[in-house]
């Protein structure tokens, strides 16, 4: 499929600001440029189709933002609207706690700050242990339960391997189990070590206890400070891998018989531009086949490439999941569309400086594009960047339907 050819491409300066003045005195409203026609539409709700030409020169293109395009076919995937919400992935949110009682004491190089970057296996603090016959036990006993997970996330692991030979599940799902096995050898090891040293202090080695950050990331919580004390358990750090996150979308129960498969996922990103993940080239997807008791959605899960970049856990937006065969149909870019109290409008190009109001019925929205049921043919061309510039030329010149 050909991408929409720009025929133009275009800015304005003083003639906007000259015909925004003359607005406001035709109007009694000041009219403001966003693609929705947040300015008052003096074209007459009756006309399918402009009764004049609106004028608008090269010269004026030139000085905005502007594009012509050519109306063409295009293969779009029907969509189900979702709440989405980005989350860590699974082993890349970390709390750090303390084994044991103790004073923290800053390693060589400081306690790191919350943003601060750390490296897997990185000395974030030490602890000098408060001497209690109880101590050596507990990290015994921390020891035994980090190894019984190992043993656990192993057996998980050949199991998973057995699915994915069998082609039952994504190889995604193999690659996190095995992400999650090193984590946990990391605590074990980890665990081990604090038992070797806390031995040697309870010698008379006067050795302190290492707190190692178990993944790479950024601090993303710091609870204590140099000299502080800490009991056994308690949280001193959280490390966050940025790069590791999912994209949760929930679909209300009302929309999941509008599913007929799960392709990929595609949103706005509320700074402007269209992020989409297509399910065959994403790291992983699951889905929870029950609907939540109290929200009445269910969950799709997606894996976020490591190279996306502007998205962090926490973050909402409007999601829709690719859910059904694709279509080919008439379509443009959904900057082409200007909306005036449910009317939907684009603007076609009669000549090289003039254009004709056009009113059109829209569909389905894939990505970027919408569907044109009605109003469009294609080889029509059409303002794909800039509309609601030549809107203004129509206002200001008493055509396209501004009669007095």
């Amino acid at each position: 499929m050909r991408p929409i050819d720009h025929l133009a491409r275009i800015g304005l300066a003083a003639v906007f600001v000259t015909a925004a003045v003359a607005c406001q005195g035709n109007s009694g409203s000041a009219g403001h440029g966003h693609s929705h026609g947040g300015q008052e539409d003096h074209a007459h709700g009756d006309e399918d189709h402009a009764e004049g030409s609106i004028e608008f020169s090269t010269d004026q293109q030139t000085k905005v933002d502007f594009a012509i395009g050519t109306v063409r076919k295009r293969s779009l995937k029907p969509s189900v609207p979702a709440q989405g919400i980005v989350r860590s992935a699974p082993g890349a949110d970390v709390r750090i706690r303390a084994p044991f009682a103790g004073r923290v004491i800053e390693p060589s190089g400081g306690l790191p700050d919350v943003g601060q970057t750390v490296e897997a296996g990185e000395t974030v603090a030490t602890i000098v242990p408060k001497v209690d016959a109880n101590a050596l036990p507990m990290l015994r006993s921390n020891l035994s339960q980090a190894e019984a997970r190992l043993e656990r996330q192993k057996r998980e692991v050949e199991r998973l391997q057995g699915l994915v030979e069998d082609d039952a599940i994504p190889q995604k799902r193999l690659l996190d189990a095995k992400s999650e096995l090193d984590v946990i050898r990391s605590e074990v090891q980890a665990a081990r070590q604090r038992i070797g040293q806390y031995q040697s202090f309870d010698r008379g080695g006067g050795a302190s206890i290492r707190l190692t950050a178990p993944i790479g990331g950024t601090i993303a919580e710091r609870t204590v400070a140099s000299g502080e004390y800490v009991e056994a358990g308690e949280v001193v750090m959280r490390t966050l891998d940025e790069r590791r996150l999912r994209l949760e979308a929930r679909v209300a129960e009302v929309n999941l018989t509008d599913i007929e498969r799960v392709d990929g996922v595609w949103f706005k990103r509320k700074e402007g531009g269209i992020v989409e993940f297509d399910r065959q080239k994403i790291p992983y997807f699951g889905t929870v086949d029950r609907i939540d008791p109290v929200t009445r959605t269910r969950s799709f899960w997606f894996g976020i490439p490591e190279d996306t970049d502007g998205l962090s856990a926490g973050q909402y937006h409007r999601v829709h999941l690719w859910a059904g065969e694709p279509k080919e149909t008439v379509a443009v870019p959904a900057s082409a569309l200007l909306e005036q109290k449910g009317v939907w409008t684009v603007y076609v190009a009669t000549g090289a400086e003039s254009f004709a109001r056009r009113n059109v019925k829209i569909g389905m929205r894939d990505g970027g594009f919408v569907e044109i049921v009605e109003g469009l043919d294609p080889g029509d061309k059409v303002v794909t960047r800039g509309a609601y510039y030549v809107k203004l030329a129509a206002t200001t010149s008493g055509v396209g339907g501004h009669h007095h």
